[in-house]
């Protein structure tokens, strides 16, 4: 039997960390994909105490960067042949307008746009496995998301909600877009709202600042 190969984005806390050690429990090969090494190896290291299992690798990867992916993709098919899960769920917001290295406002590159080109370089591997499935972390925040193709990135008028609205949105026409053309293929894709979850989403991927108010919510979430 060939072992089944997952790839979990943002695999390092919170959501990506449960579904990580959820796999590999149920001894899927898991590909943690994190853009920091330093937290990436401690939850490499917490994954294997947990679960006291060695099927799990850690790649790095910033999904905020064209390039990164570009050269994270060629390093996946140098070790790998075929792709059965693609769980893109790495997510950011930005209180303040920030852009990704390529240009994009923050929150529609990280949340949409590199996981859209994380997930077409890798659809030969997913092709490639017997089955193949996509899931997309999107949120109920979609409902007020609206795609704006003239100013997409937030040059003008740009808040908090309304940006990580829109990059949620992307991920459910994406995930409809990608259902259509891969319908007679052996790879489905689904997007989810995970309801409220207390994770790392809010805090600065750089200061940290905003993680007390993340400890402050975890009683209600």
């Amino acid at each position: 039997m060939v072992a089944k190969v997952a790839i979990v984005t943002g695999a390092n806390s919170g959501m990506g960390l449960e579904t990580t050690i959820g796999l590999v429990n149920k001894n899927v090969k898991v590909i943690m994909l994190c853009r920091s090494k330093i937290r990436g190896e401690a939850a490499l290291q917490k994954v294997k105490a947990i679960t006291g299992k060695e099927n799990v690798d850690l790649m790095l990867c910033d999904l905020s960067s064209i390039k990164s992916i570009d050269d994270f993709v060629a390093t996946f098919f140098s070790k790998y042949h075929h792709l059965d899960l693609l769980i893109n769920n790495a997510g950011v917001v930005t209180i303040k307008r920030q852009e990704t290295v390529d240009g994009f406002e923050m929150m529609l590159g990280v949340n949409h746009l590199g996981h859209f080109h994380l997930t077409k370089q890798l659809l030969a591997a997913l092709k490639a496995a017997a089955t193949a499935r996509i899931v997309i972390v999107s949120s109920g925040a979609h409902k007020w998301g609206k795609m704006d193709f003239a100013d997409p990135f937030f040059k003008k008028g740009f808040n908090v909600a309304k940006g990580y609205g829109r990059s949620k949105l992307a991920n459910l026409l994406f995930m409809k877009g990608l259902h259509e053309r891969l319908a007679h293929t052996n790879v489905t894709v689904n997007a989810l709202h995970p309801g409220a979850v207390a994770t790392n989403i809010g805090v600065d991927r750089e200061t940290g600042f905003g993680g007390k108010v993340v400890k402050l919510l975890v009683p209600f979430f």
